[in-house]
């Protein structure tokens, strides 16, 4: 009888210590944020490309209690189908997808959650036509529940990219004889002034002029006005204000006097249709932190610069801002 209280103790501790085991066992290791970074992309879709056209449909469900994002494609054709399976790898923090098609294409993707879009890309890997490319994947949530999907490869180690796939997911019990999907044509294709560039005899003296008379905080290229996006008051925007050397060559083959900067959204999508429309494409697109660049001729043979900004970038190289 003495030696109860020890027994008793000791039958306490295994207990207590089975309990913690079993607590630990049932702890849900992928409900971590971090493993449900690509939670938007789960559920049942149709999906469309950007002229409205129905591109396939894709189930995507999680396993394994939620460690896995399996992605079932189908598309329109017998040939266009195939599976991922997308995780979160802690030991490298990073998401990982592997992709296998119906006709044993396989993909390797590896990348992070960046700036509200899950962004994958691959190493420099064969194309199906054996070219060698490297492959970015990018998923964005869009604001009325849909989901965006862009697929492009760079065969120039990524100076330029291309598309391979654009798609825009609707949930399928969202879906009804009322919905209307969105064709480019008549997409918000311009959002807003980029810039306005002009010739001068002394650009130097004109932005001191401007400088002293009319406020404006200049620097080597002029300034910057900065506001806020109406979709967004927390999100900056810029319009550059810049003189030019009387004798520069920025504006050819424009003989005109100025060059206005428009911003757009989707710079690719839109020269792709310019093109279309029998548009002049002065140059190819340059792709830089800040931005991506195309300049194009109107009607009158003026050179008009097209800039698809990355604001966030941007905002940390101006310096003549003015407010």
């Amino acid at each position: 009888m003495k030696n109860l209280p020890k027994i008793f103790f000791a039958v306490f501790l295994i207990c207590f210590q089975f309990s913690a085991l079993s607590a630990q066992d049932n702890e849900c290791a992928c409900c971590k944020p971090e493993f449900q970074q690509f939670s938007f992309w789960e559920g049942d879709w149709e999906v469309f490309g950007y002229d409205g056209t129905k591109q396939g449909t894709n189930k995507v469900v999680f396993l394994q209690d939620k460690c896995v994002l399996q992605e079932n494609w189908n598309g329109l054709t017998t040939n266009d189908a195939g599976t991922s399976y997308n995780f979160y790898n802690t030991e490298k923090k990073q998401w990982q997808q592997v992709w296998v098609s119906n006709k044993g294409y396989v993909l390797e993707l590896r990348g992070n959650y960046i700036d509200s879009s899950m962004v994958l890309k691959s190493g420099l890997v064969k194309d199906f036509n054996g070219n060698s490319v490297i492959n970015r994947v990018t998923w964005t949530k869009q604001s009325n529940g849909d989901l965006k999907q862009v697929w492009q490869v760079s065969s120039d180690n990524e100076k330029t990219w291309t598309y391979q796939f654009y798609g825009i997911y609707k949930r399928k019990q969202m879906i009804n004889e009322n919905d209307t999907i969105i064709h480019l044509s008549n997409m918000k294709k311009v959002t807003g002034i980029g810039g306005i560039f002009f010739k001068c005899k002394n650009s130097n003296a004109m932005k001191d002029w401007y400088k002293t008379h009319l406020g404006l905080d200049t620097d080597q290229y002029g300034t910057n006005f900065e506001w806020r996006q109406g979709a967004d008051s927390t999100k900056y925007g810029f319009t550059q204000w810049s003189p030019f050397a009387e004798k520069t060559t920025y504006f050819e083959p424009s003989t005109k006097e100025f060059m206005i900067n428009y911003r757009v959204d989707n710079l690719e999508l839109l020269v792709e249709e310019l093109k279309k429309e029998g548009v002049t494409i002065v140059d190819k697109i340059e792709v830089f932190e800040y931005g991506k660049f195309v300049h194009i001729l109107d009607l009158e043979g003026n050179k008009i610069e097209l800039w698809e900004p990355n604001d966030i970038e941007y905002n940390k190289i101006v310096s003549g801002r003015t407010k």
